[in-house]
């Protein structure tokens, strides 16, 4: 019995390899807000992966370039914000998105999805070697800076309950005798 043509490619089909999708950490779906029920977090699926978590290699390498380009966009963006808020002939980064009819928090997310984009068109002149060695690079780095970022937090959120603790245990009676002091004082 002959093999078609097709059929000897239909028993080709090649391995992808496939890795966990970056949008949803592999689960195949992202929280959301249901705004119709007082905004109530529930699970929504991840179109990224069609909701199977995974995603193919060159997907998670785009995904990969692209994170690396908003990392960049959110750094002069925030640079431009700086720079606009301190000049003291400007009028600063509130006002110029109150002229463009926008929140300042809109006006930034416009500004980083449009710097985001120029990057991209940037990174696009590089061969594939050297963007894939910025990228690795810059992710330790930015791997770094999220756990000194949670580090911090974590010990300024010790530091409250430490305070907050000392407030509560100490002594009803200081604060009597401080009200008693206050009592001497005459106007």
């Amino acid at each position: 019995m002959a093999t078609t043509e097709s059929e000897a490619n239909d028993s080709e089909v090649s391995m992808v390899s496939m890795v966990k999708c970056g949008q949803c950490g592999g689960s195949g779906s992202l929280p959301s807000l249901d705004h119709e029920e007082r905004d109530r977090e529930i699970e929504d699926a991840c179109y990224h992966c069609g909701n199977s978590g995974m995603v193919d290699e060159e997907t998670a390498r785009n995904d990969r370039r692209a994170a690396f380009a908003q990392r960049l966009a959110v750094l002069a963006v925030n640079e431009e914000i700086a720079a606009c808020d301190e000049d003291e002939h400007g009028e600063g980064w509130t006002f110029r998105a109150a002229e463009h009819g926008l929140s300042r928090s809109d006006y930034t997310t416009q500004a980083v999805w449009a710097e985001t984009d120029r990057i991209m068109d940037e990174l696009s002149k590089l061969d594939e070697r050297t963007l894939d060695l910025l990228v690795d690079a810059t992710e330790g780095l930015a791997l770094g800076a999220a756990l000194r970022d949670r580090r911090e937090r974590s010990r300024r959120e010790e530091q409250k309950t430490a305070t907050q603790t000392r407030l509560d245990d100490e002594p009803a009676a200081s604060s009597a005798s401080s009200i008693e002091d206050e009592e001497d004082i005459c106007f």
